[in-house]
Formats: C-alpha cells, structure tokens, sequence
C-alpha cells in the first residue's frame, strides 16, 4: 500500500453541506466566526467593540440608520410604536436631540415594525408607515372665481352711431321687441308767405327763417331721430305804386323738412306718429315701418342710445360703457379697463347681436385668442381645446398687477374648488438633520396641484393606496404603490404633479404601471446602471428609458422574470447584480440577479444551493458592504449571523463562500456602513466590528509584525479601574456601570498601548462587576473583553483528481490518513478535535512555544508555521475540528495529508 500526499491549497470556499465526496476543494463542514479571504485564507473573524448602551431606547419599534459623511459617521434610530423618534451616534453611543414639529402627528405609529422604512436623501430622512392609507386633504380647495356667476364684456371697438345691445338672462322666457327702421315727416315742403311792411321809401316783404333748424328728438324708447328743416327764400309778383303808395315787390319762403332716423328704439310698441316742434312750429313725424324680434332678456335689456348722435359730441369708449352700464339692471357691475365685470349671485347668461363690438368671456371658452388684455383679478377660465375630449382642457386666471383689477395677465391655474393638497399627516414625515446636529421631526412638505384638474392633471397614483417603498432614482423621490411606480419631478422630491395641463414636459412626474396577469403588489426597488429593478412577491421587472433622459413619454417597464421574493428584507446590490432571498420554503434561498438588460432575460443563480439548510426561514435582517463583498443577514432575536463573502476577477467569481458568525447575545437590529458592521444587542448595547484591517483595530505587535485581538464586546478600561494590592499581588480590575459583560463570563484582558506591556495578557471571569488579574496590572489602560470561539470542521478526506473543469474524488479507494498538516498565518492557540468511530473524541491544544517567540505572560503569536495533527485512522472513520477561543488569531490558509493509498485493484472507467 503506497504512502501518498495531497494539498488542498486553500479554504477560503466557506460552508458547503454537499456531501463529503462531492464537496470542491477549499470548502467544509463548518465555519464558525470566521471570515473567509482569497489572500488570509480562514481567518478568526474581528471582535465585537462595544461602544455603549443605548439611553433612553423604546421597548419596541422599528431600528434604521443615516450615513452623514466621513468626518460625522453614522447615526441609529428608531421609530418608537407610538411614533416617537430617538436617534443616536454611532461614534460614541451619545444620544442626539430630535425635536417635533407641531404637524407631525402620529403617522409614524404602528403595531407591526415591518411596516417602517427609512431612505435618506442627502440630509433628509423620509421615514415611511407603509399601513397608512394615502389622500388628498378634502379641507384645502383651490381658489374659486371672485364670483361663482359672472361675465366679463370686453368692448372690443367704438364705432359711430352703434347699437351696443346686450340681453341679459337667466331663463328661457322669449320677449317681443319692436324697433323703427323708416320714419318720415308729413307735410315735408311748405311755403309761407311775406308781410307786407313800409320801409323807407317803398313797400316790401321781409323773409320770417324762424322755422329752419337742426335738431334730435327722442320719440320714444330711445327710438331717436334728426329733423332737420331748411328755408329758400325766392321772389313773387311786383305790384306798382298807387296814388297812395310806393311800387313794392313780394318775397316767398319755401320751407322743407327733413327727417333722419339715427336709432330705432327697443319698444313693446309705437305710435303711428309723433309730433316734435322745431323753431316753433310743429311737425309729425310718421313711423313707417316696424320690426319685431324675440329675445331672451328677463335681467336687462341693454340699448343705450348711442351717445354720438349729436355731432357736437364724440364717440369713446368711457362714454359707450357708461351708457350701458346705466342699463345693467338685476345684476352687479363693475367698470374695468375697457370692458364691464358682470356678476350675479345665481346663473345667467349674457349675449349680443354685435359680435364685432362685444367679446364676451365666461369661465368656458374655446380660443384663448379672445381672452382680455384687461379683467377681474383671479378671474378663471376654462380653455376648452375641443368637444370631443375633456383630456386637453385646461384653465387660465388672470393675475392683475399688483392684484388691482385691470391690466394683468394669464397664467395657467388649477380648475377652481378642486382638492389640491396631499395630506401631509398620511404621507412619509422626514426626519431632517439640522445645521447644530440635532434632528427635527415633522410632516414635509409636499407640493400642490397647481395647474389643470382630476383629470388633466389627475391624483398622484399612491393616493388612496398605501405607499410600499420609498426610493430614490435619478433625482426623483420614488413611490412603490400597489403595482404602481410614481416618480417625483427631478430635483423636487415632494412635487408629484405635472407642471403644465398644456402640453408634455419632460420634468413632469412619471407615473407608470407594471403589468401582470396575477397580483402584482411591487414592494421594493434596487438601483442598477440598466435602470430601476422592481420587485413584486413573485415578479422582477425592469423600469428604464428607451433615451438618454428618462422622461414620461421614454420611461417602460419591462418583465424579467418570475421568482419569489422575501418582502421583508431588503434587496442587496453588489454592485453588478441583485441578491435577493426566497422565504418560501422550508428554508431561506439566496438568489443572485445578473446580467439585468432590457433585451434578454437575466441570469439568476441560486448562491445557497450547496447550503439548502443552513439559512433559517423567516431571516428579516440583512446587511452588506460592496467595498469587502460582505453580505450578512440573521433573524432578530438570535445570536447566529449568516454571512456569504465574494469576489470576482474580471468575468469569473472566485469565491462565493458561506460562514456563520455567533455572538454571545441576541441581535436586535444591524448594518454595513463605511466597513464597519454595527449591530445593536437586545439590551440596547451598540457594538461594531472593523471589516477591514486598520490601524485602530484592536491589535498588538510582536517585533514588526502587528497581530489582531480577537475579543467580543471589548472595551476599554483606564487605570483608575484597576486597584492592586501588594499584599495578595492581586489587581482587582473594577467594570463601568456600561458594560455588556456579566457576572460568569470568561474574559480576556490585555495590554494594546504602544510600550513595553503592549501584549500582555491574563484571563479571568467576571464576578460582581469586577475581575481579578494576578499580580499588578495597575501602570497601563487595558482592553477587556468575552473570548468566543471560531470552529472549522473539515471534510472527510478523499484523495482527488482533476477532470477537465470538475474535481473527482476517489470514494472506493482505501485511504489511511496518518497526519494532517496544517499551514497558518498568524496563529496563537487552538484546539484541534478527533472525532472517531467508535472511539472517544481526541483533543489536543496547540499552542506556539518556540525559545524566544514571546515573553513570558504575552499572548502567544507567531506569523505563519506548519502545524502537524497526528490522525492514524481510516478516512471515513474521523472527522477533524479546529477551534480556538484564544484572543490570538488563527489563519487557516491550506492544509496537506498524507496516507496510505490502495485502489483495492478497480480499475477505473
């Protein structure tokens, strides 16, 4: 039987519960607190540093987080069930004021924390109650026309010797009106003859023009004339002188009248004639001809008698609408600019038969051409576009300047009386960060309905649903409503309107659908370069742009595929794909989403296939840091934290390992920010942990080489804590009040100041608050801390081979292993556990003990050494375990056997 060796040269693969024989290289059984490393191999995880007990935490409620900036750090809060918010540093565990406003209500109370969500956006916290029913504020109506009924008669131009009529009505009763058209003087030429008088020194007769004139007379009911009469005066016969008198001669005058009907009145009737008297002698005017029309005009009839009828008198506008506005009867007026504002406390209607003279504009109009340079202020109309569609109506109001009735101008408005204010109190609140650090709690404001109506401007699409999510993309506050997505206007997170009911505009909010032929509640949203990956409890759909600017008319949605989704626990990105976890089953899956493109179907990996039963149901806490491909999820109330660790080169993932952290207490809350792991305990206390090796680590040096102290809710201790005594050479180490640790835990303490102590290290056990450490420990700060134990449990050994891309192993062969070597990186102290058929358990503790390697009292770290683990059994009857509970670390980085090999003569096919 030949003795032969194999390496596996690394172990960095994590948890894999295939079977033995189909395991890949580099993978195991078990790895516990540990942290698997393309470069440090299997290393003891950091430790957990306690920063404080968080004061003043409520019993219950919903934990969140908010990353300020790298000088500032992050800050913890948590939404109390009665709604309260308490935040808190996470530098130093301090608490932070959080003042609230007057508005803000109880919208954030709830009875389920699943319903609380929180997304930050630069130093604004929405914090969101996804049980709360959306609407709009019924109490806040736009603003109404100045007066429900009224009319605005824009005198469009002045014409001379014009009937400016209008009929005023508000109902359909029909009303007789006569008008004279032709008139004419009777005896219209008439002569008169001379009177005789001695003058001088002849007879004669002197001409009598009193009968010529020129006036206007108003015969009736405006019905308006000129009579005009001119006189020629001409010669009759000559008569000779007697033996009494002088020859003289007679002079005639020959009279004609003229009249001219300048207005024909508005009467229920006339006379056949009239009778005027001009310079004295009176004349009969006969009305000729009649006409009669029926109008509607049960308010006012309005016939001004036109005030240019007298040529001594110029026509104008000022003088034509004082005229009509005498004759505004049963209604109120008002003089504006060039037109009359005409109201009524009920509905009327105005009309004129002198379109050319009048523009009469209602709150209905379908040509904004006819809209007045002049008008009420805050009058409103509505510019119908066409009767077939109400889709492209909109409304105008005129704002005058300096809100002065007159000259103004329009701009587009709301339909009057239409709600257009979100109710705040049943909106997100925002929790905003103030310039002194404090925290103001209120409801935020939320922009207005400020153009068209329900229709042409309708209700954002989460009123009157709940809000799921609240995101942010591509400068857009971004709502998950029922199967809706609905986007803010960019740069203008509370404004989900469109900014004109006129035409598109590429800022408007964005409003779109995802379609399905089953329920299709969208519940959460990740951000990728292809767009916004939407997810529903079963569906996965991709919302993107057909452009280059994402805009109503360009924005789509697209299905992608069709998978369970745990809804609560939030999507991760790893920056070129989406992990995302199933709670359907049995146990949790964890699913990887890539190659997301709108022109084919994604790639979705399932990651937890080779650890089907490691991921407990019901995980609804998850964290992840894309900078150290960390993603870490747990279920709160437990201790067991489920951590998964990648790293792809160019195309290919080299590693997808799975491991499990444990912690001595139960989590309530945790989280990933700037390479730090922060979690809170179910007591409140705030720990962290360092993902990436820095200087601030807890570490000791060793010569030039720096090893990491690996200690659970580790804290620091000055030297006014510790009190020694000469007599018992006893130093008795006193805990803060703030301590994680209790009475009965194994602790760790050790010295990390930089000087001659840096290293040295004693253990003990808490008992009423205090530890004792032999000898005097009384000249350095030291940290303390509660050792914990890492675990990595190897496979069964099979010797293997490579075939093409697959590792084959040898099962039917018979293999004695003889030993295990082992190769670390820095390492301390561990245990290495037998476990044998039929036999008792071996253990056996390794620790570095070369002359010179560390001082006496000093933890024992050594940088990289080969460990030989005696075995001496057949391979399928022993399983080997590696622990360590020592603060010093262990870096499993490979491991080689050696062994008697048969093949037991099978050939292999």
């Amino acid at each position: 039987m030949p003795t032969v060796t194999q390496t596996i040269p690394n172990f960095y693969q994590g948890i894999s519960q295939q079977s033995d024989e189909q395991k890949v290289p580099g993978t195991v059984r078990n790895a516990e607190n540990v942290i698997p490393d393309i470069v440090d191999g299997l290393s003891k995880r950091p430790g957990l540093e306690f920063v404080k007990t968080l004061a003043g935490t409520p019993t219950n409620g919903k934990w969140f987080h908010y990353y300020r900036d790298d000088v500032e750090g992050s800050y913890i809060g948590k939404v109390a069930t009665n709604g309260a918010v308490s935040m808190w540093k996470c530098s130093d565990g301090s608490a932070v004021t959080v003042t609230v406003n007057n508005n803000a209500g109880t919208y954030l109370a709830h009875t389920n924390s699943d319903d609380i969500e929180a997304v930050t956006v630069k130093d604004t916290t929405f914090l969101l109650n996804s049980s709360v029913v959306t609407e709009m504020d019924a109490s806040i109506l736009s603003a109404d026309n100045p007066d429900t009924h009224s009319y605005y008669v824009e005198l469009k131009q002045v014409q001379p010797r014009r009937s400016y009529s209008l009929n005023i009505y508000d109902d359909n009763t029909y009303t007789s009106e006569k008008s004279v058209t032709r008139v004419s003087v009777a005896n219209n030429h008439f002569n008169v003859s001379c009177t005789p008088n001695v003058a001088g020194d002849g007879y004669g007769c002197v001409v009598n023009p009193d009968f010529v004139g020129s006036k206007i007379f108003e015969l009736a009911s405006g019905c308006v004339i000129r009579l005009t009469v001119t006189g020629q005066s001409y010669v009759g016969d000559s008569y000779g002188g007697g033996s009494n008198s002088k020859p003289w001669t007679a002079y005639y005058m020959s009279y004609t009248a003229r009249v001219e009907l300048l207005h024909g009145g508005c009467a229920s009737s006339f006379n056949s004639s009239y009778t005027v008297t001009l310079e004295g002698r009176d004349h009969i005017i006969n009305i000729d001809n009649i006409v009669t029309a029926s109008y509607k005009r049960n308010l006012a009839q309005v016939r001004p008698v036109p005030v240019d009828l007298d040529d001594n008198k110029a026509v104008d506008s000022n003088s034509v609408l004082s005229s009509i506005n005498e004759q505004l009867t049963n209604v109120t007026s008002q003089l504006i600019g060039n037109g009359i504002y005409i109201t009524k406390s009920s509905a009327f209607n105005i009309e004129t038969f002198e379109p050319d003279l009048f523009n009469i504009v209602s709150h209905t109009i379908n040509d904004i051409t006819n809209l007045p340079t002049q008008c009420k202020h805050g009058f409103i109309v509505k510019v119908t576009n066409s009767n077939e569609a109400e889709q492209d109506d909109y409304f105008l109001k005129f704002v005058a300047k300096n809100a002065i009735d007159g000259v103004g101008h329009w701009e587009e408005c709301v339909k009057p009386l239409t709600k257009t204010t979100i109710n705040a109190a049943k909106m997100p609140h925002s929790l905003v960060r103030n310039t002194d650090g404090s925290f103001t709690l209120g409801a935020y404001t939320w922009a207005t309905r400020e153009v068209g109506d329900e229709l042409t401007n309708e209700d954002p699409g989460f009123i009157g649903q709940k809000i799921n999510k609240v995101l942010f993309h591509q400068d857009r506050l971004t709502f998950l409503s029922s199967n809706k997505l609905i986007l803010s206007q960019p740069d203008q997170p509370g404004n989900f309107w469109n900014k004109t009911a006129l035409t598109f505009s590429g800022t408007d909010r964005i409003q779109i659908t995802a379609s399905s032929s089953q329920a299709n509640l969208l519940v959460d949203a990740i951000e990728l370069n292809t767009g916004l990956v939407l997810f529903s409890e079963n569906s996965q759909y991709l919302f993107t742009t057909d452009d280059s600017v994402l805009d109503p008319q360009t924005a789509k949605i697209y299905t992608l595929s069709n998978y369970n989704y745990n809804t609560g626990v939030a999507l991760i990105s790893t920056g070129t794909s989406i992990a995302f976890l199933d709670n359907a089953g049995k146990y949790t899956r964890f699913f990887e989403m890539l190659e997301v493109n709108r022109e084919s179907q994604p790639e979705i990996l399932e990651q937890s296939k080779n650890i089907q039963r490691l991921l407990p149901k019901n995980i609804d806490l998850i964290a992840n840091s894309r900078e150290n491909s960390f993603i870490l999820s747990t279920v709160s109330g437990t201790n067991k934290v489920f951590g998964f660790k990648y790293f792809a080169s160019a195309a290919k993932r080299l590693q997808g390992a799975w491991f499990v952290w444990t912690f001595a207490k139960n989590i309530a809350y945790h989280f990933i920010i700037n390479d730090e792991y922060y979690l809170v305990t179910s007591e409140d206390e705030l720990c962290k942990v360092k993902l990436m090796d820095t200087t601030d680590r807890l570490n000791i040096q060793q010569g030039d080489t720096e090893f990491n102290v690996h200690l659970d809710y580790y804290q620091p201790i000055a030297t006014s804590s510790l009190s020694y005594s000469a007599s018992t050479d006893v130093t008795t180490l006193t805990l803060p009040t703030d301590t994680p640790l209790n009475n009965g835990d194994t602790v760790s303490v050790i010295v990390t100041e930089a000087n001659n102590n840096r290293g040295r290290y004693a253990s003990g056990t808490v008992s009423s608050g205090t530890v004792s450490l032999a000898h005097d420990w009384s000249s350095d700060p030291v940290k303390i801390g509660r050792e914990y134990a890492m675990k990595v449990e190897f496979p069964t050994i099979y010797p293997t081979a490579t075939k093409g891309q697959t590792v084959v192993a040898d099962t039917r062969s018979s293999l004695i292993v003889q030993r295990l070597k082992l190769n670390f990186g820095p390492v301390g102290k561990f245990n290495t556990t037998l476990s044998r058929v039929g036999k008792s358990d071996y253990t056996d503790t390794y620790e570095y003990s070369l002359a010179d390697s560390y001082q006496a009292n000093r933890a024992p770290y050594v940088d990289g050494s080969f460990r030989t683990i005696p075995v001496y059994e057949r391979n399928t009857n022993v399983n080997v375990t590696i622990t360590s509970e020592h603060p010093s670390p262990a870096n499993i980085e490979s491991m080689s056997w050696e062994g008697e090999y048969s093949n037991r003569f099978y050939k292999q096919i």
